[in-house]
């Protein structure tokens, strides 16, 4: 549905998670800048409660240090955005969509959304979301996690966008694939798939052994 496609497109090509190195054996563990289900759960929130009298789109806008959503449809009369980080009841402004998603499993009980979500970032170490009203909207703000421990060592996760996704998965399937036919078989031009498989080798994604002809593609997991 909408939110996992708007989730998948927000981690494939806008937010980027990083490796941190910490503990006593340096064990790397991936540092997640936003955790996926409070995301979700805005999302899902800004579907369901947004004014669609207002013909203007919900907007994701993702800056180096936070990420904000924003929804038309204020709220109610009389609650005020503080009230949302405590324990209230739920005013379903769309319930024939409210009832679609609870249907599909994703919501789970009434008025209870914020509260995981304040909850999932406290455990991811990101700060707790800041509600404000404007422009007749509600916008809901998320800090970005930074370093858990001063003593980790950060570097960026290489980012695999679709193409990317898509040429590695032919070379697991095929690790002799040659790139005219990785081409052939997804759609890619043969310029754009040699261009990529010679950026994530110089990445250290990928390894090629052998010849041109008949040595073949290893993907380095470590590196992914």
């Amino acid at each position: 549905m909408i939110p996992d496609k708007a989730i998948r497109i927000l981690y494939d090509r806008y937010i980027q998670d990083t490796y941190g190195y910490g503990g006593k054996t340096a064990q790397r563990h991936i540092v997640h800048k936003y955790p996926e289900d409070a995301l979700r759960e805005l999302i899902v929130n800004a579907i369901v409660h947004k004014d669609y009298h207002i013909q203007e789109p919900t907007t994701i806008r993702v800056y180096e240090d936070r990420i904000d959503i924003f929804c038309f449809g204020g709220l109610p009369k009389g609650w005020s955005p503080d009230m949302l980080t405590k324990k209230h009841d739920s005013i379903r402004r769309n319930r024939l969509l409210a009832s679609v998603f609870f249907a599909a499993g994703y919501v789970e009980n009434w008025g209870q959304g914020i509260e995981k979500v304040i909850n999932q970032c406290r455990a991811n170490g990101n700060p707790d979301p800041v509600f404000t009203e404007r422009c007749g909207g509600l916008s809901v703000e998320i800090g970005i996690n930074p370093a858990k421990d001063v003593s980790d060592i950060l570097q960026p996760i290489i980012n695999l966008d679709e193409k990317n996704r898509i040429i590695l998965g032919c070379i697991e399937k095929d690790p002799g694939i040659p790139a005219r036919a990785i081409s052939e078989n997804t759609g890619i031009s043969i310029n754009t798939v040699e261009r990529r498989l010679k950026k994530m080798t110089e990445q250290g994604l990928l390894r090629r052994e052998g010849s041109t002809k008949s040595g073949k593609w290893i993907i380095v997991h470590d590196n992914l």
